[in-house]
């Protein structure tokens, strides 16, 4: 799999101390060339992508697409930013497999799972750590001003 790009070590290779061979980052995007809207299957091109919903212009950026970022803009307009990140989520599994990192769909999928995994958890914890922090020192306040 090739969610991280796992990179050759820089001490494989001929020579020691700073003149050892530095790793190649060149098969960071194996397929980065090739054609990918005949590879990726439809029913996989049109399934929501949580990871790129929830991580949106972080995500984008990963995978070759800086005009994520848009959506911070967006942000501006009301409810600007959620209907940009919901376009991303659907567009996401194209756009990752686009981006030339995956050798194959089942590795994308693999590398998607995770993105969502991590985004649903930055989204808890960003939704549930100042309520945590309200309860803590409002009832503190609360207490203490009686």
């Amino acid at each position: 799999m090739n969610c991280g790009a796992a990179f050759p070590s820089i001490y494989s290779g001929v020579g020691t101390g700073p003149y050892q061979a530095q790793p190649s980052y060149a098969n960071a995007y194996p397929r980065q060339n090739l054609q990918y809207s005949t590879d990726l299957p439809p029913s996989i091109q049109s399934k929501f992508n949580w990871g790129a919903f929830f991580l949106s212009w972080i995500w984008g950026l990963n995978h070759r697409k800086p005009e994520t970022l848009l959506v911070i803009l967006a942000g501006i307009i009301p409810f600007g930013a959620l209907v940009g990140c919901i376009y991303i989520g659907f567009k996401g599994n194209e756009w990752a497999w686009a981006s030339g990192r995956f050798q194959t769909v089942d590795d994308m999928l693999a590398c998607q799972s995770i993105w969502a995994k991590w985004g649903l958890a930055f989204f808890l914890f960003s939704f549930l750590a100042p309520c945590f922090l309200f309860l803590i020192f409002g009832l503190a306040g609360a207490a203490g001003s009686h």
